[in-house]
């Protein structure tokens, strides 16, 4: 620069070079930066199991009731998996108390105790002759038909012996069912029709079992019939027993008075 010139004349020409230079350095290290793996940051720490249960509660969270959005149905129609074999719940009973005196937790508790009993008993009675009802359905034609082949075919000895098996068979299952049914009668001299206690339904089902024979249909009709009314006295035991448990109960705190 010479002496007294103006500094406005210098010239900046290089100036543009060293910019445009930089701009590229910066464009090269921006897309370098891209192809560079991006640093991860630090893991999350595991979640404690307080926070893992809070979380299945709070209608927030992703994990609310493990993100599943069905609505469960309400009235026991749903069976959870894994328990289908206990689809028939309503029909199980209730864990029987063991060891009871009946007589320990007063007169009320008792009576009601032993009304439980006896109607156990009556369902034990009503189900007794459907095993026999149900063997004579299946061996009575085989008696029929081994009695066909054997009167055919005089010389044919295993049609013989069949037959005379078959026919012990039906003899037996005749003479248990005359004894089970006998039991199941003693019990519509405490429940008659015209008791309004499942009397009606007592009468019909003797009925149907004191037929002489029954075809498959007749049959079906003798188990629904039984099953209908060994399913109310299921539930009356199970009443039964809540209404003991109660007693019980009353009992109790009366003695701590």
């Amino acid at each position: 620069m010479s002496a007294g010139s103006d500094s406005s004349d210098i010239e900046f020409d290089d100036d543009d070079a060293i910019l445009e230079q930089r701009r590229q350095q910066m464009l090269e290290e921006a897309k370098n930066a891209k192809s560079q793996p991006q640093k991860q940051g630090p893991e999350p720490r595991p979640k404690t199991d307080d926070e893992i249960f809070r979380e299945a509660f709070d209608p927030t969270s992703p994990s609310y009731h493990k993100g599943i959005q069905t609505a469960v149905p309400l009235g026991g129609s749903r069976i959870p998996e894994g328990m289908e074999a206990h689809a028939n719940w309503r029909e199980m009973p209730e864990v029987e108390p063991t060891n009871v005196n009946p007589e320990e937790f007063g007169p009320e508790a008792a009576k009601i105790w032993y009304q439980r009993e006896d109607l156990n008993e009556f369902k034990k009675a009503l189900s007794a002759p459907l095993p026999f009802v149900a063997a004579l359905v299946t061996n009575t034609p085989q008696l029929e038909a081994a009695q066909a082949r054997a009167a055919a075919n005089p010389s044919d000895e295993q049609a013989a012996k069949e037959a005379m098996r078959l026919t012990g068979l039906v003899q037996s299952n005749r003479a248990n069912l005359a004894a089970s049914l006998a039991g199941l009668r003693k019990w519509q001299e405490k429940y008659p029709p015209e008791s309004g206690d499942w009397g009606v339904e007592l009468a019909d089902v003797v009925q149907r079992i004191s037929a002489p024979s029954w075809t498959k249909e007749e049959h079906q009709e003798v188990i629904e019939r039984s099953k209908r009314l060994g399913s109310k006295i299921f539930m009356q035991r199970n009443k039964l027993l809540q209404d003991w448990k109660k007693a019980k109960a009353a009992y109790i705190a009366s003695q701590k008075k």
